[in-house]
């Protein structure tokens, strides 16, 4: 274990070694060096995505598999909180927790209908089968504001915080400001799950070795969908607050190179 966080340690500190160094030789070749506005909006960006990124890898430890229907399982619930905020005019403290409830209820559902069902198969299925659910929650995500608003598929929505200030040369609005706010607090509160609660402390049991987990007596299935449905909460909250900034979801389009980003923050973490 102690092997374990001194590597996780050196992998998270060299990669902050990389962004300090490329930071300082883009400050120093740019004609406009690196603006803190440009660092802001990417630590915002990029948080959003790292939420993304935490549900792979939770997904990845528990079932070993990439699941690429992470980021529609999120869009899902993104879709559902315009519908109420710009369809049906509803209150956007009303809207977020109901579309995290989306997010949830879709992960308990996917490990009820397809984790389940493929819990003995090869891995390579489990992962095709994600692909193919992947497309089914991104149909779902374009036709939830139609069917239920008479909305454009892509619309926008924002939250209702005016304020802003200025980082060259970007301005950041209250979208910003509240993915600032959220995202720490959601990363610690999860920290605090997997690290202090009983439940937390079986899912990591189950995640580093399955079959040792099921001698000692750990519900390994039941963890199973806690997973899915922590992974799934965590996909909803990053699309929810990224939507009012980079806009609605375009993954059922772009395909699996939506999750690039997120791919990517998940290696390096």
């Amino acid at each position: 274990m102690t092997e374990l966080l001194r590597d996780r340690r050196a992998r998270v500190g060299g990669a902050v070694a990389l962004v300090l160094i490329a930071w300082a030789i883009a400050a120093a070749l740019l004609p406009e060096g690196m603006p803190t506005g440009v660092i802001v909006q990417g630590l915002v960006i990029g948080s959003l995505n790292g939420l993304t990124a935490m549900g792979l890898v939770l997904i990845y430890r528990s079932t070993r598999i990439i699941n690429f229907a992470q980021a529609e399982i999120g869009a899902l619930a993104a879709a559902v909180a315009i519908v109420m905020v710009t369809g049906w005019h509803l209150s956007y403290w009303i809207a977020l927790p109901s579309g995290l409830l989306v997010a949830v209820a879709t992960g308990a559902w996917v490990d009820a209908v397809v984790v389940r069902r493929f819990f003995t198969a090869p891995r390579l299925i489990l992962t095709v089968a994600t692909v193919g659910l992947a497309q089914v929650l991104g149909a779902g995500e374009l036709w939830l504001p139609t069917a239920f608003a008479k909305l454009r598929p892509l619309t926008f929505f924002h939250s209702p915080f005016t304020g802003k200030f200025n980082l060259y040369p970007f301005v950041f609005h209250g979208d910003d400001i509240i993915a600032i706010v959220v995202v720490p607090l959601v990363v610690a509160g999860l920290a605090w799950f997997m690290t202090r609660s009983d439940t937390g402390t079986a899912v990591r049991a189950a995640a580093d070795s399955n079959e040792r987990a099921l001698l000692l007596g750990i519900p390994v299935r039941r963890l199973s969908r806690v997973t899915w449905m922590i992974a799934a909460g965590l996909s909803g909250i990053g699309s929810m607050l990224s939507a009012p900034i980079l806009g609605p979801h375009l993954g059922v389009l772009a395909g699996p190179t939506a999750l690039l980003a997120p791919l990517a923050a998940a290696v390096i973490g």
